[in-house]
């Protein structure tokens, strides 16, 4: 079994809790891509624990534009450039959610699955369980579609329906994982982003801090379809 790690870091202080976790997959036979954004802080001690804790590892210097979307796209772009071989891929990022009274505990539940007790549970339902694509907080397991109107109840309605039509997505399960957080089989991944390029998606995205609270956004609306794409391929979304 090989892993694939793709982690976009932000903040000058979060990644410290992310990595400590993160060690867990040592164990793994484990390929880290780390996408650290262009601010203006001292990188000194990320890239120093990054050499003493995963010498291997890639390390990207990308803007923050989409945020971590656009963070894990270029990660994703990169890994298929280098067509690097993994069974399962973990997309995750140095979640703080600043703008959340409940931001940190969110980022605790969702980081639940690279904890050293749970990832024996993650890949035995990946190897007993073929339908099983992608695997992820069931806490934060959510929909927004309503089958009875047939309608998002989201901002972001009006992009995922020219997303969906755009790249004619059959969807069937519109759940999806609220954080982005999440392990899926790399399979999937690549089959995706081989037919559309992960950085021409990123380019459409927005840059800044978009928000979804009041108008819809391409950075929220893909949040949803990384989720979706277990269901695109005929697999299942597993809450853990």
């Amino acid at each position: 079994m090989s892993l694939l790690v793709i982690a976009h870091i932000y903040y000058s202080s979060n990644w410290e809790y992310l990595f400590d976790r993160l060690l867990n997959l040592n164990k793994y036979q484990c390929t880290y891509i780390f996408n650290l954004v262009n601010l203006q802080y001292d990188k000194k001690p990320i890239l120093e624990s990054i050499s003493k804790n995963f010498p291997a590892a890639i390390v990207l210097n990308c803007s923050n534009h989409g945020r971590d979307i656009g963070g894990k796209l270029a990660g994703i772009d990169l890994s298929l450039k280098l067509n690097i071989p993994s069974d399962f891929t973990l997309i995750i990022h140095d979640k703080q959610s600043p703008h959340a009274s409940t931001g940190l505990n969110w980022r605790n539940e969702l980081f639940r699955i690279i904890e050293n007790n749970e990832l024996p549970t993650i890949f035995s339902i990946f190897e007993k369980n073929a339908k099983a694509g992608v695997i992820g907080s069931k806490k934060f397991l959510m929909t927004e579609y309503d089958f009875s109107t047939q309608r998002f109840k989201s901002f972001s309605e009006e992009i995922l329906n020219k997303l969906i039509v755009e790249m004619n997505l059959k969807i069937t399960n519109h759940q999806f994982i609220a954080g982005n957080v999440f392990w899926v089989r790399s399979a999937i991944i690549r089959n995706f982003f081989s037919k559309f390029s992960p950085l021409q998606i990123r380019a459409k995205l927005e840059h800044g801090n978009a928000l979804d609270f009041h108008k819809g956004t391409q950075i929220h609306s893909w949040e949803r379809i990384f989720s979706w794409l277990a269901n695109i391929y005929d697999y299942e979304i597993v809450g853990i």
